[in-house]
């Protein structure tokens, strides 16, 4: 071994010519072997990682409080519907809760299939948390409903 190089998105390895073995793809640079191993580096809990291949895939982020509140909002969508609770403010009560969080939940019932599917396999934008998705009214509308989930901003 003669010299290791790391950068941000390769590690360069320079040996001497007769340890490098052909099929790794090496070449030969003033007398020594040269061997670039492509690199994706990733944090984890303030730890920088060093990966071999980039994710081919986003991994899945589940917001736990979200999929509660979809839950929570699709239950209390039901006991409306049938009729098991009057009005919100019943539901509320019957919960336990405050009738203005119980209103700002149930919208999320009505929340359009592909972004409620998303959620549920963690596979939202990182800024789709309860938070932004409660902070102003939900649109009825599914298609109105991607647009102002494109328009949050990191």
């Amino acid at each position: 071994l003669v010299r290791v190089t790391l950068g941000s998105d390769a590690v360069s390895v320079v040996i001497r010519p007769d340890a490098l073995i052909a099929q790794h793809g090496g070449e030969l640079r003033e007398g020594t072997a040269v061997l670039t191993l492509p690199i994706y580096l990733r944090r984890r809990q303030g730890a920088m990682l060093i990966q071999s291949q980039a994710p081919s895939s986003p991994s899945p982020h589940l917001d736990r409080a979200l999929i509660r509140a979809l839950a929570l909002a699709q239950i209390w969508a039901r006991s409306l519907e049938n009729g098991d609770v009057g009005s919100i403010k019943d539901l509320a009560k019957r919960e336990g809760l405050c009738a203005h969080y119980t209103a700002r939940l149930l919208p999320l019932a009505y929340l359009a299939p592909d972004i409620t599917q998303a959620i549920l396999a963690g596979l939202q934008p990182r800024v789709l948390t309860l938070k932004a998705l409660t902070a102003q009214p939900l649109p009825i509308g599914w298609d109105e409903q991607r647009r102002m989930i494109s328009t949050l901003s990191c």
